[in-house]
């Protein structure tokens, strides 16, 4: 495997591995890899010759400064675990080998005036500016390695849509891969910020998937009603009291729109707080089809 921090570099292995036809595909992570990440480098591996992963933790989608601080890094740990999850190339760039003048941020992009739900409710309410740099920095590492398939987890729901809706406007020909959340044993969904949660943090956790399956097994049960549906997963919440909810809602999977009836799918949404780390979880339903 490859292990690069340069650009150029980069760009000549990937510029020789197209003239000799070979497909390419992308991973970006902000690093301290998990199952998740694993899953989706294994995933790009079996589809594509060629897969680059990034590991990047990115200082402007933070809108909090303890929670980039705080953000868990073990480079070395992450090389190994990409390497035996099938990547060839691991990007390892510094702050200014994105933002070449940062803190100054010369190039960025703004999602300004876009009045869906997608750009102004749940994560855009709760982190504003979050996605600004979310879209900023997949536009730069997808504009540098455009690859023919770029892989995202299902767990950052919104952000998956955001991404998706980018490039449709701008990278039309990649594509991109949504992959199911990896969960622990016990239903976490797994996220780097899990380790920073206390023992005693992680046991009231657990409230959030409980919640997320209480909810999707509500309308499994027949309930078409996503007001009561959300009812349901706050009550689950709130037998933790270190929980503090920021969302916890039932709405189109599609755009994340409020829906009044629910029909033929639907996607519960929650986030929330134990003290300084935030959580977000996510799962989709769908009508059988018979």
């Amino acid at each position: 495997m490859i292990i690069t921090t340069d650009k150029k570099e980069l760009l000549e292995f990937l510029n020789q591995k197209r003239k000799l036809g070979s497909s390419i595909g992308f991973v970006a992570t902000m690093g301290y890899l998990h199952a998740g990440h694993q899953s989706l480098i294994e995933q790009s591996a079996k589809e594509n010759d060629i897969t680059v992963v990034s590991d990047f933790v990115n200082p402007i989608q933070f809108n909090e400064t303890l929670d980039f601080e705080s953000y868990p890094k073990d480079i070395d740990r992450d090389i190994a675990i990409a390497s035996e999850s099938g990547a060839d190339v691991i990007f390892i760039p510094g702050v200014n080998d994105i933002y070449p003048r940062f803190p100054e941020i010369d190039f960025k992009v703004i999602i300004e005036n876009d009045k869906r739900a997608l750009f102004i409710d749940l994560e855009a309410k709760s982190r504003p500016k979050h996605f600004d740099g979310v879209v900023t920095v997949v536009t730069k590492l997808l504009g540098l390695i455009y690859p023919d398939k770029a892989y995202f987890g299902e767990k950052d729901y919104q952000q998956l849509l955001i991404i998706k809706d980018l490039c449709n406007e701008f990278f039309p020909g990649i594509n991109i891969v949504s992959c199911p959340t990896v969960r622990e044993s016990d239903g976490l969904a797994m996220s780097s910020r899990n380790a920073r949660l206390s023992k005693e943090q992680r046991l009231s956790a657990l409230a959030i998937p409980k919640a997320i399956f209480a909810g999707i097994e509500a309308i499994k049960s027949g309930e078409k009603n996503p007001f009561v549906v959300e009812e349901i997963m706050i009550k689950e919440l709130c037998k933790e009291s270190a929980l503090s909810i920021d969302y916890c809602v039932c709405r189109s999977p599609v755009d994340l729109e409020p829906i009044g009836r629910i029909v033929d799918q639907a996607r519960v949404l929650i986030a929330a707080r134990l003290d300084s780390v935030r959580l977000i979880d996510n799962l989709g339903w769908q009508k059988e089809s018979k």
